[in-house]
């Protein structure tokens, strides 16, 4: 239950930083460039982790199963 506020907290927070970093930048990434808002790159950057953590967890979890 802890974790679940706790992680709650941190997206309301993350969701706050990025509605005040609403300036567009350009993201360039070798033959690509593009144009996004900074809140959204954050965003998109935070799901990307939260996967990756869940992924990774899933895995050790199944390995020690077996």
């Amino acid at each position: 239950m802890v974790r679940l506020i706790i992680g709650a907290l941190l997206g309301i927070l993350v969701v706050v930083f990025a509605l005040q970093n609403l300036d567009t930048v350009t993201y360039t990434f070798f033959a690509w460039s593009l144009d996004v808002s900074r809140g959204v790159v954050v965003i998109i950057v935070l799901a990307v982790g939260i996967f990756v953590g869940w992924f990774l967890t899933g895995l050790r979890r199944l390995r020690k199963k077996k």
